[in-house]
């Protein structure tokens, strides 16, 4: 809710959405005991919403609207991946 109420999308929020998760992650990976690292992972969670949601949001505000589609396909393959040949 913070990341929407916010409303500011481009790719200055995005770099700084994927660079704070980035630093998230590596102190998440770095954290001596369980209970730093159930805090370090709810951080890290809310950074990867904020980083998908800002991206996301820019993607579809800054393409054409007869291309949306597409984009927006690529953007998903670039989260999960190639299919599988079984999944064709």
């Amino acid at each position: 809710m913070v990341t929407a109420a916010r409303g500011h999308t481009g790719l200055r929020p995005v770099t700084i959405a994927a660079g704070v998760f980035a630093v998230l992650l590596l102190m998440a990976a770095a954290t001596p005991t369980l209970v730093l690292e159930y805090v370090a992972l709810a951080a890290v969670g809310w950074a990867s919403i904020s980083f998908i949601a800002r991206g996301n949001s820019t993607l579809q505000l800054n393409s054409a609207p007869n291309m949306r589609g597409r984009v927006m396909a690529l953007w998903a393959i670039a989260f999960q991946g190639r299919p599988r040949l079984e999944d064709l």
